[in-house]
């Protein structure tokens, strides 16, 4: 955990690390990790290696902040001297991180200098060490109107996607980016946008999707309420759900924080907790590959003895998976398979092709 604390004239970010038992793990003070710190973000990330990541924002003189980064190890050590871990420093600043899976990190940021009407949103990559891999960063989006975000998140390869929303006329309007590992911009110079709908879209999250692409969720009032819609890109960045995205829940509050996780099948897994009349909730829901709700999974129902076979044979039964539709099934056919005492593996003893049905039932041998 990180916290700021008052250790004198100025504020300080120091952390703790606690067991799986909640006992203390480094010294009982905590570690400084920054110090003359006036705010800082609550952006903590894994490095996957029992460490983390952490982003704060200090002032750096007059109206000028700057962003930080920087990696604690497991031990409690700092890995990088503060000053080195300085992304950029500007006038308005907000910045977002996650871990680029080889002991570095992303950064995207958004700044804006007292004396330009033009914002900027860049990416920077860290190595291990804490030196830039992208010199001066990878420009996303540049505007004099306003831009909500950037939202980051680390591809397989350790590139980035990247999302946020830019106002165009009287509605923002949510893009896409992807960064390859050496910095280049991969789907065009300023991205791909990801709804035609007229509302207002203000990003909240980007995950990966089918192999090199991205799914992108965001806050929309097209319905005169509140509510988190998405939408699923392809490796090249062109859109592959309805032009205006697919609703993932709706009458949400004015105000909400939402996480989400990819559920190792091309989908998310979102979670969102709702502020509504000083009331808190948690909602969760999925949303596949295909860009529709649940799993794709099908489900077994009942699986009922056949009378006077001597055992030998069982009636399955299940509800189809909710890839198959027709006429564009992504679902070939369902396997029934089989294990019994003494057997290596599970065995396949029949196909039943898939044919858009809401419904199925076979009989297999025992």
């Amino acid at each position: 955990d990180f916290y700021s604390d008052d250790w004198g004239t100025y504020y300080s970010v120091r952390g703790q690390h606690l067991d799986a038992l909640g006992q203390q793990t480094w010294a009982p003070t905590g570690v400084s990790v920054a110090g003359s710190c006036a705010d800082y973000s609550d952006q903590l990330v894994s490095d996957n290696q029992g460490g983390a990541f952490l982003l704060c924002k200090a002032q750096t003189g007059g109206y000028t902040a700057g962003i930080f980064a920087q990696r604690i190890l497991a031990s409690g050590e700092l890995a990088w001297d503060l000053w080195d871990g300085l992304i950029v420093s500007s006038t308005y600043l907000r910045g977002t991180l996650a871990a680029d899976g080889l002991g570095g990190c992303l950064v995207g940021y958004y700044r804006k200098d007292i004396n330009s009407e033009t914002g900027y949103i860049s990416v920077k990559r860290l190595g291990a060490d804490g030196t830039s891999l992208w010199d001066y960063g990878t420009g996303v989006a540049s505007s004099k109107e306003r831009l909500d975000g950037p939202v980051i998140y680390s591809t397989e390869d350790h590139g980035a996607l990247v999302g946020w929303s830019e106002r165009i006329g009287s509605d923002s309007q949510a893009f896409a980016q992807k960064i390859a590992p050496t910095g280049e911009r991969l789907w065009g110079s300023s991205g791909v946008a990801v709804c035609t709908a007229s509302s207002d879209q203000i990003i909240d999250g980007v995950r990966p999707h089918d192999l090199g692409g991205a799914i992108v969720f965001w806050g929309d009032d097209r319905n005169g309420g509140p509510g988190i819609y998405a939408q699923g890109l392809d490796p090249d960045g062109a859109v592959k759900w309805p032009a205006t995205g697919v609703p993932v829940l709706l009458n949400t509050p004015d105000f909400y924080e939402l996480a989400a996780c990819p559920d190792d099948d091309g989908g998310v897994i979102l979670a969102v907790r709702d502020f509504d009349f000083g009331l808190s909730d948690i909602f969760s829901q999925r949303l596949n590959r295909r860009g529709t709700l649940g799993a794709l999974e099908p489900v077994v129902v009942e699986v009922s003895d056949v009378p006077e076979d001597e055992g030998g044979w069982v009636q399955v039964h299940w509800y189809a998976s909710a890839g198959d539709v027709m006429p564009a099934s992504d679902i070939a056919r369902y396997g029934l398979w089989r294990y019994r005492e003494g057997m290596e593996d599970w065995e396949l003893t029949g196909e039943i092709p898939a044919g858009g049905q809401d419904y199925y039932e076979a009989m297999i041998p025992t």
